[in-house]
């Protein structure tokens, strides 16, 4: 079950939740052009298909509201080991994300444990002007932010 929340009232209040599921939810901040995104418990129950539907949601808000700053918490995330979905991260995702502005990617994780398919630095280059880091503090991601 998908719900997606416009409100006119709620609309004019910087920080609003923008999107929810049984599977992530994504929270903008207008104001500090700053996207919020959360994988919930529940997202181990998708197929890849389902997987890529609920990123894209993602990028969808980030050319809404033309988010320059996205933080992902990927701590319920249950995908850093399937090879197709990195791939499809890596190569097809992250090149929009860029296209689309987004300065500066800050992905929480429990633990600084690296998988051998998030290898970013192979597809971000100096030239680029994105970066992507990894925090296992939420308050190091903001502040790495400029939030």
């Amino acid at each position: 079950m998908e719900t997606t929340c416009f409100h006119p009232k709620i609309d004019q209040i910087a920080r609003m939740r923008v999107y929810t599921s049984q599977y992530s939810t994504i929270d903008v901040d207008k104001e500090k052009f700053l996207l919020s995104a959360a994988w919930l418990e529940e997202s181990i129950k998708l197929k890849e298909d389902g997987v890529k539907k609920e990123i894209t949601k993602i990028l969808d808000y980030v050319r809404v509201y033309k988010i320059k700053k996205v933080i992902v918490d990927v701590k319920q995330y249950p995908f850093r080991e399937n090879e197709n979905i990195q791939r499809w991260i890596n190569y097809e995702y992250i090149p929009m994300i860029i296209d689309k502005g987004v300065q500066k990617y800050a992905i929480l994780v429990k633990e600084m444990v690296k998988s051998k398919f998030e290898n970013l630095e192979d597809i971000i280059d100096e030239s680029d002007v994105m970066q992507i880091t990894y925090f296992t503090d939420k308050n190091e991601a903001v502040e790495w932010l400029q939030v």
